[in-house]
């Protein structure tokens, strides 16, 4: 009989064996780290996500603030950064467009949301450097750009 719809793969050696011989199974072999080590990796991170957290923060601030002077709006004041179009095609045409541009911003449509109330949302990282969120920046302002020169072509 087929496997149960689970990720455990133990007691079904036509599954585990071919993938022990990739050394996917190796999870299985693996004993617990020493307790010293788990504690040094939790102290480090401790020790680390305050920085982090200010670098992100100011990051999102400076998105926010470039957002607000090229006028698109948003509803977010956190990492995950709605950007308002409102139809549904236009929200899609301009996630192409930011992909083409080296952007992922997905389109997020009725009916995740109501109808002609699309956007595009973007997530803000503290990997980000302040050059790609000007590139970025950049990107959105030729992207409202050339929306709007199409809606006043209609």
């Amino acid at each position: 009989p087929p496997p149960p719809p689970t990720f455990f793969l133990k007691p079904y050696p036509a599954i585990r064996d071919p993938l022990w011989s990739r050394g996917l199974g190796d999870v299985y072999k693996r004993q617990a780290l020493p307790a010293s080590i788990n504690q040094y990796s939790l102290q480090k991170l401790e020790s680390d996500r305050e920085t982090y957290r200010k670098k992100v923060w100011k990051k999102i601030n400076l998105f926010h603030k470039r957002l607000d002077e090229i006028e698109l709006s948003t509803t977010s004041t956190s990492q995950i950064i709605p950007i308002i179009i409102g139809k549904e095609k236009t929200a899609i045409e301009f996630s192409k467009f930011l992909k083409k541009n080296g952007i992922f911003a997905q389109a997020i449509r009725y009916p995740t949301v109501k109808k002609a109330e699309a956007r595009i949302r973007v997530s803000i990282t503290g990997w980000l450097s302040e050059n790609e969120i000007e590139y970025s920046i950049k990107v959105l302002e030729k992207a409202k750009k050339q929306r709007t020169d199409t809606q006043q072509k209609l």
